[in-house]
């Protein structure tokens, strides 16, 4: 009798114990699915975790995004260790303005890894150490700018006993080692079954992207963000290798900026005191991105888009500072409430830029700066007596060709207080197309050498091809195609806003500007635009009009992921060939606490083969569907599709791609072992 009791309780014991290891597991097929399968069905072992498959299944590039454009080689084999066993080296001696750069990339790297396996104890048979050696042989450059190279070389391999893994990053420069770190992590993946980390034991990769500029854009001024919301977007984008952290930090509706030496501008135009950026919050911010190989581009938009924070100049002597802000009825001033545009004909307007330029340039890079320049609304400039009396004054007419003028009057001057308060002369400012960049007008008022052009009108527009023709360098942001606040309600009367339809990922991932300037001149044309630098890339845009702290991390992922591939590979293939890493890679970005929008149900990453649309299935899936008319098509070990072998096990102690199912059948044969002591006893 006892020791029936006792088996019985040994048996309680392993069944509970056996409900942490789940009856399912993953295998590769055809070496590029994994697909759920049940314990049972491997007898010898051979599953692992979902997340371990996916690192090498597809032989080809594993999970990585962006797609690397260079060679990529993954053995197929994992080691499993702990965060605690992996050690960084190879750039103390290094100027400190790098060396500290590369202190924090490491830094970075090692909490991805504490953030993907719970806290919990060692197990000492998976100690296996992973040495992380970074080099870069530029060792002065601290600033991306847009000539900076990003390329880098990672690779890895394994000791002969399997107990250390040597990952070797080799750069020009901080910013492209910091890209292959971003590569290595998503080479490691966390294994439940073990309750260890996996790294790919062998890999060789060759990467550098073929944009220079890929970015996303981001509006602070109509809804306020936080310093860490930011942050957050910041982290998003180096996921991504994406390079360009556009800030839109004001607008008619406020001036959230602190500006050193002039208070009054965020004591009238915050929405809040407790809703403002310090200087010491844009410092603390242009370090946070910089350590993460993103360079924030700051927007100070004007002469339109400027309100609340400069109604104070008359009660400080310096006359009207704007014009027609926050008048009615609206739409006959501006294309969005509340309306406001700068009185570029009060000189002390230019004096206010220029204490606004200095104060930006002594935290932000001197290199790029954002002018704004858009939506510039000629009703307003006809609304103010003041403008109109100097106008006819000076004899400029009051149609359209008359305010152009004005304007790109003001334009040369604000670009010369930019330069004056730049200590690089060579900065260049960055304006959105407009009446300004019309084929008419853009030779006599931008100098291709002096401004970039970021193109926001739709795709198909006939000015696109002609300015890069001329020599303008452009940033594509088509809002037809990469504006991510469209496809919602309206927020003026009913309906859906303006830009409607939401812009899908798959049509951000097809947007390649290289293809659109191909498809107006030809291949050729194209090929030298973007060698050139003509082509420097694109960016997807966020207005917040709808968007808040609450919403606006959906809004940007993982659709923003998507362009991050586009410029960052251009690939020659379309969405679809990127669908499974796009998932798996959405599902990271969440790991690392980034809310973004789910894209498909769970499932179809179980059965990465079985969520296809409508006539897309290619004959790899392992049951088609079938109808009453049409047989089902025999199991998977025809001729054309033969099953695949289960991977080899290897000791856990070196390396490992088969035995973490071993776990659940280990439990099964327990189980059986003792049903039977049981029903021997019951029967003796």
């Amino acid at each position: 009798m006892y020791y029936s009791q006792f088996l019985v309780a040994l048996l309680l014991l392993v069944v509970g114990g056996s409900q942490a290891q789940s009856v399912w597991t993953y295998t590769c097929r055809n070496e590029k699915f994994c697909q759920r399968v049940a314990v049972a069905d491997l007898p010898g072992g051979g599953g692992v975790p979902l997340d371990v498959c996916k690192l090498n299944c597809d032989k080809a590039h594993g999970s990585l995004f962006p797609l690397p454009t260079g060679q990529v080689t993954l053995g197929p084999n994992t080691t499993p260790f702990y965060p605690g066993y992996v050690t960084p080296s190879g750039y103390d001696a290094y100027p400190i303005p790098v060396r500290d750069l590369f202190r924090a990339a490491a830094g970075i790297f090692i909490d991805y890894l504490n953030k993907m396996r719970p806290s919990g104890p060692d197990d000492p048979i998976y100690r296996n150490a992973v040495n992380v050696r970074l080099t870069a042989s530029d060792t002065s450059t601290a600033m991306f700018t847009l000539g900076t190279d990003e390329s880098y070389t990672l690779t890895v391999s394994v000791s002969a006993d399997g107990k250390t893994v040597t990952a070797d990053i080799s750069a020009v420069t901080f910013f492209g080692a910091r890209h292959g770190l971003e590569t290595l992590s998503q080479l490691i993946a966390y294994d439940e079954d073990l309750d260890v980390l996996q790294i790919v034991n062998t890999a060789s990769i060759v990467d550098k992207p073929v944009y220079l500029y890929r970015g996303l854009a981001l509006d602070t001024a109509r809804n306020f963000i936080s310093l860490d919301g930011i942050k957050k977007v910041i982290d998003g984008l180096s996921y991504n290798k994406m390079n360009m952290f556009h800030w839109h930090i004001s607008d008619t509706n406020s001036f959230a900026m602190e500006v050193e030496g002039w208070p009054q501008f965020t004591t009238h135009g915050a929405y809040s005191s407790e809703k403002i950026y310090s200087l010491a919050d844009m410092r603390d911010l242009v370090a946070y991105a910089r350590a993460r190989g993103v360079k924030i581009v700051p927007e100070f938009d004007e002469p339109a888009h400027v309100g609340f924070g400069w109604e104070w100049g008359p009660s400080a002597g310096l006359g009207n500072l704007v014009v027609c802000l926050n008048e009615d009825p609206w739409y006959d001033l501006c294309l969005q409430p509340p309306c406001g545009q700068l009185n570029i004909v009060n000189d002390n307007v230019y004096v206010m830029l220029g204490h606004i330029f200095t104060s930006m340039l002594k935290i932000f890079d001197n290199d790029l700066f954002h002018m704004g320049g858009d939506e510039v609304h000629f009703g307003c400039y006809n609304s103010s007596e003041e403008i109109k009396a100097w106008m006819a004054a000076n004899g400029t007419s009051t149609d359209v060709a008359g305010f152009v003028s004005l304007w790109g009057s003001f334009q040369h001057q604000a670009h010369d207080k930019l330069v004056a308060a730049s200590s690089n002369k060579d900065i260049t400012g960055i304006l959105w197309t407009s009446e300004l960049t019309h084929r008419e007008y853009i030779s006599e008022y931008l100098d291709p050498a002096k401004y970039v052009i970021q193109i926001w009108t739709e795709t198909l527009n006939a000015d696109t091809p002609a300015m890069i023709t001329d020599g303008y360098r452009v940033i594509f942001s088509n809002y037809d195609a990469l504006y991510l606040d469209c496809g919602f309600n309206a927020w003026l009367g009913s309906g859906h806003n303006w830009c409607s339809p939401y812009k899908g990922w798959q049509s951000i991932y097809d947007h390649s500007p290289h293809g659109i300037y191909a498809n107006a001149t030809n291949s050729t044309m194209a090929d030298a635009a973007l060698a050139d630098g003509r082509l420097l890339g694109a960016e997807a845009p966020l207005w917040v009009e709808q968007a808040d702290e609450k919403a606006y991390e959906s809004r940007l992922w993982p659709r923003g992921a998507a362009l991050g591939e586009r410029l960052w590979t251009n690939p020659t293939t379309n969405w679809a060939d990127a669908e499974h890493r796009m998932v798996t890679n959405r599902n990271r970005m969440v790991a690392r606490g980034i809310n973004a929008d789910a894209m498909q149900p769970e499932y179809c990453s179980m059965y990465q083969n079985k969520c296809y649309g409508p006539g897309a299935w290619d004959g790899e899936v392992t049951s088609p569907p079938t109808s009453p008319q049409t047989p089902a098509p025999s199991p998977a070990t025809s001729p054309q599709t033969p099953a695949p072998s289960p991977p080899t096990s290897t000791p856990p102690s070196s390396t490992t791609q088969g035995g973490t199912g071993a776990a659940s059948s280990t439990v099964g044969g327990i189980f059986l072992v003792i049903t039977s002591l049981l029903w021997s006893l019951s029967t003796a």
